[in-house]
């Protein structure tokens, strides 16, 4: 099968946009300067990653290891549906998209993958597509194993906060589980569009806050709401949670 020539446009000026996915290593194949791992998300998305063998040796993963995976949002391929860009061998969904962000003549483009929770975000453009993309269209999603980043999923520790600093009422906070599926910049910071058990809620965090990490879509979080406030952290994070405002949008 041939290789289709892919142009992708930069969105904006603000630099590249990521898409991160949590997986465990299902399995590993070692070729003469190359490997390729297997990776299984909790949503039971499989993608392959293919490295040169010494960054693999550098990397000492293992099977069933925890793994974060990076992607660049110029690096996910669109074409409308039945028309795959790129190999063959690269990994390959079908899809929909579900948000097209109106604000640049370069939208970036949420889709999500057929019968799972996972989205991603692309620059585009479809292959196959003249007009202007909109919500709801199948699409072939595509990407190259080689494009994609893979790091061991360690739980971060932090100097500035200790266990101790926690007081003890937030210990038995109700965290519930979402996932991260947009992210775009407003004047007064970052509105993320969660996916919360199938329901869509946006927050607004606010850009004046010291954040030591980067929201980015398909990173699984944890939201916790009560009476008075609101936060959201990176799942599985028990110290770095962060305060914000639940939007509600009134066109349902």
């Amino acid at each position: 099968m041939e290789t289709q020539e892919v142009s992708t446009i930069p969105f904006g000026s603000s630099g590249p946009r990521w898409n991160y996915l949590t997986g465990r290593v299902s399995s590993i194949l070692h070729g003469l300067t190359r490997a390729t791992v297997k990776v299984m998300t909790e949503d039971d998305v499989s993608f392959k990653v293919r490295c040169a063998s010494d960054v693999f040796e550098e990397m000492s993963l293992r099977i069933d290891q925890p793994v974060v995976a990076r992607i660049n949002a110029h690096d996910v391929l669109i074409g409308m549906a039945g028309m795959w860009p790129g190999k063959e061998r690269w990994n390959r969904w079908n899809g929909r998209i579900v948000l097209v962000n109106p604000a640049d003549s370069d939208p970036l483009i949420t889709v999500k993958l057929q019968g799972k929770c996972c989205t991603l975000v692309s620059t585009g453009p479809i292959i196959g597509l003249s007009l202007r993309p909109e919500t709801w269209e199948p699409v072939s999603i595509v990407i190259d194993p080689e494009t994609i980043s893979l790091t061991p999923y360690l739980q971060p520790t932090r100097q500035r906060w200790t266990a101790t600093h926690v007081p003890m009422h937030e210990r038995h906070r109700v965290w519930l589980k979402a996932r991260v599926e947009a992210v775009r910049k407003s004047d007064s910071g970052s509105i993320v569009l969660l996916n919360v058990g199938g329901t869509h809620i946006s927050a607004l965090v606010c850009g004046d806050q010291d954040i030591p990490y980067e929201w980015g879509p398909g990173l699984p979080v944890e939201m916790h709401v009560d009476q008075w406030e609101a936060w959201l952290r990176p799942a599985g994070d028990a110290l770095d949670a962060v305060m914000c405002k639940l939007m509600y949008e009134t066109n349902v």
